[in-house]
């Protein structure tokens, strides 16, 4: 198990090709969402619509949802921390380890290229 292991998961859904999405006065890049979830509960983010909130231990089903309860203000202000953290850390390159832009970068400031962002170089 590595030291620095998640205690949650993260999903993301788009649905505007599968709902009537425009009912709910949403554009189509609105019409997503993007879920965490821990042993003990799920939140739903909305980018235009409320949060959703689920107690997996009491309601395993997902039948009660506590998204605009105000009791639970704190656990979904976690959830939504806990989400921002994963977009903040989430690594999007595959192709390339840290090793090969640090040389990369090492080899411009030899040749004294001050540029870090290489538009449409391969």
């Amino acid at each position: 198990k590595p030291k620095d292991w998640r205690t949650y998961a993260v999903s993301e859904s788009e649905y505007a090709s599968r709902i009537d999405f425009w009912e709910l006065g949403l554009e189509s890049h609105e019409a997503r969402a993007t879920m965490i979830r821990t042993d003990d509960w799920k939140y739903i983010f909305h980018e235009r619509l409320r949060p959703e909130l689920f107690n997996l231990n009491n309601d395993p089903e997902e039948f009660n949802d506590l998204g605009e309860d105000p009791t639970y203000e704190t656990v979904r202000q976690r959830m939504k921390d806990m989400m921002f953290e994963s977009l903040r850390h989430r690594r999007t390159r595959t192709t390339r380890d840290a090793t090969f832009f640090r040389k990369r970068a090492e080899a411009a400031l030899r040749k004294n290229d001050k540029r870090f962002v290489f538009i449409g170089v391969w």
